[in-house]
């Protein structure tokens, strides 16, 4: 049986290099200031989801589950809903996350 997950988050994202995995933590680095954070999204239908919020620049957050283009997190610290889903890219193609050691993210 194939396993249905992919490896990484997608094609072409820099911050998920392989190893990157359920447990694993990221920071919000898309949603500048003045766009007030990255969309968050109760599924992973994109905009047939719906949107329960943003999750502010510089949030930190723990990976639960992934498919290939979005991530489904439990918030760790910063403004925004506790959890949800949230894309790897923006719709033009900008990185909204990035992939941070735990020991320097809460330091």
């Amino acid at each position: 049986a194939r396993d249905a997950r992919p490896a990484a988050a997608g094609a072409g994202v820099a911050a998920a290099p392989g190893k990157a995995s359920e447990g694993s933590v990221w920071q919000v680095v898309g949603g500048a200031m003045n766009l007030k954070g990255i969309i968050v999204r109760n599924g992973t239908a994109g905009s047939l989801s719906a949107y329960t919020g943003r999750l502010a620049h510089g949030a930190i957050i723990e990976e639960v589950e992934r498919t290939a283009e979005r991530l489904r997190y439990q918030k760790i610290e910063g403004k925004g809903p506790g959890d949800g889903w949230v894309s790897f890219l923006s719709g033009r193609g900008a990185k909204l996350l990035k992939l941070v050691d735990a020991q320097e993210a809460v330091s």
